[in-house]
């Protein structure tokens, strides 16, 4: 794996091809390069941390990772994430907390049937989308610091699907 101090910048060399797992937070990173960040780049990694960082974007081609489960995003400025990642069919770990997030997108209903763990804490979210009453296999959910109305519906429900999981659910409060 990877851990790097504070770089600012990612190096033009790029990483190893057979690198698993990177850890690449607290480093100042305003955007990644598409193509270090890809299948053809990096196949193997299945963990990936870019957390305290100032990424307000994210490369599409993020999304091709195929071994990627983990995605641990929280403490950047990011809005939305591009529609790739809700394609990934190895991601059963999402950390976005502590951006700018307003709404997460109905496409996310892509993860039902994998995601385990969703951490969206400490964003603008004021609604969920209704397919995430769908997650059946969530066990851990973070929604605190949120705007979301308490008697939301899908709250409830995804609060619902996490304790009959045995999980650990975090509420607005």
């Amino acid at each position: 794996g990877i851990n790097a101090e504070y770089m600012g910048e990612l190096p033009e060399f790029g990483l190893h091809p057979a690198l698993r797992e990177a850890n690449m937070s607290r480093n100042g990173l305003k955007e990644l390069p598409a193509a270090m960040f890809s299948a053809a780049a990096l196949p193997a990694l299945e963990t990936l941390e870019i957390a305290s960082n100032a990424l307000t974007h994210l490369p599409a081609s993020m999304g091709t990772l195929p071994l990627l489960g983990k995605l641990v995003l929280s403490g950047n400025k990011l809005e939305s994430l591009p529609d790739s990642i809700y394609q990934m069919r190895s991601l059963t770990f999402l950390d976005i907390g502590g951006n700018q997030f307003a709404d997460l997108p109905s496409s996310i209903g892509s993860l039902k049937g994998q995601l385990v763990t969703l951490f969206v804490n400490n964003n603008q979210l004021r609604a969920l989308p209704p397919v995430l009453q769908q997650f059946a296999s969530l066990q851990r959910f973070n929604i605190r610091g949120n705007p979301v109305p308490a008697d939301e519906a899908t709250l409830e429900a995804v609060e619902a699907i996490v304790n009959r999981n045995g999980g650990k659910f975090i509420g607005l409060s």
